[in-house]
């Protein structure tokens, strides 16, 4: 039975609402395993395990649609850059500078700003009152996180590390939202996940070795589990 446009609106605001729940965990991830796994290490292991999660789920896809993706390469690319590889690794090296709050509010009331701006810029998409209101509580609860509530501390406000570092996360996943919305037609949802997480992962691989001939190595133990 087809669904309606005004269900498939809901559907997305609450797919979307899921994704924001399970970023903001991300980021409390991030901040606990900063002294136990490197920034490019963690952003490796957990793409990794990813694509190897969806490969039996997307292995007949990704075979029927090889051609297509092969097309795609350099949308792909892009598209594996800035959602998998820099984005992650970017909220992770901000870990090492500020706290699980501040990455989460700063990652998620920023990326949507720096989402509607690059959709209107780059895919003409019109910013209707409701967006423009949801732009202005963003820009608000931005101010509001970086002064705490002092404007004092707006005046004298200088960026830290872990801030701008989580900024730049927040950007480079805009960059892949509104690559999203450009993906090509003939690759399933299920291909698109399983093709962008592996690409990402093979970026980020040798990033991750780099970090392990100059860091510790990681300890798997129940600590780091849990």
């Amino acid at each position: 039975m087809p669904v309606s446009p005004r269900k498939e609106i809901y559907i997305g605001i609450g797919l979307a609402m899921l994704a924001v729940v399970i970023w903001s965990g991300n980021f409390v991830v991030a901040r606990g395993v900063i002294h136990r796994v490197s920034p490019a290490g963690l952003a490796f292991y957990r793409w990794a395990l990813a694509s190897l999660i969806m490969l039996p789920f997307a292995w007949k896809r990704f075979r029927s649609e090889w051609n297509i993706v092969k097309r795609s390469w350099h949308y792909l690319f892009w598209a594996s850059l800035t959602g998998i590889s820099v984005f992650n690794t970017f909220v992770y090296i901000g870990a090492h500078y500020t706290t699980a709050i501040n990455l989460a509010l700063i990652g998620t009331t920023s990326s949507p700003i720096f989402a509607i701006l690059l959709a209107k810029i780059f895919l003409k998409e019109k910013i209707g009152w409701l967006k423009l209101t949801g732009l202005l509580i963003c820009i608000a609860g931005v101010v509001l996180l970086v002064s705490r509530g002092s404007i004092e501390n707006l005046i004298h406000f200088r960026f830290t590390a872990g801030d701008a570092w989580v900024l730049m996360a927040a950007l480079s996943f805009a960059i892949y939202n509104t690559l999203v919305k450009k993906k090509p037609a003939g690759i399933s949802p299920v291909n698109y996940l399983f093709v962008v997480f592996s690409c990402g992962t093979l970026l980020l691989m040798p990033f991750s070795l780099i970090e392990a001939n100059r860091l510790a190595p990681v300890v798997s133990d129940w600590h780091l589990a849990l």
